[in-house]
């Protein structure tokens, strides 16, 4: 089994066209079965804050925002190397 760890730039790449998003779409699209993605908790603030600079920046659409929102619950592990309590409270942010 592998275990694809996604930064933030990997992240992004998902909900902004940009060079190397249509290699991100194709794992998501596309991923093994028995293998999985993981993130970083951090890698989610990151991730918000990233979003929400576009969307003030005019760079993505609100279009953009509400298909990232639609798609928080893609099969993404996110890592936390502290406890489960942290990992919810950091799921519950993107909801």
């Amino acid at each position: 089994m592998t275990i694809f760890y996604l930064d933030t730039s990997a992240l992004v790449k998902r909900y902004k066209t940009e060079e190397g998003s249509d290699i991100i779409d194709n794992l998501y699209d596309n991923l093994p079965k028995g293998h999985s993605m993981a993130t970083s908790f951090l890698t989610v603030l990151e991730f918000v804050s990233a979003i929400r600079r576009l969307l003030k920046g005019n760079r993505i659409s609100q279009d953009d925002d509400e298909l990232m929102k639609a798609g928080k619950r893609e099969n993404l592990e996110v890592i936390n190397p502290r406890n489960d309590v942290d990992r919810r409270k950091m799921i519950e942010m993107l909801r």
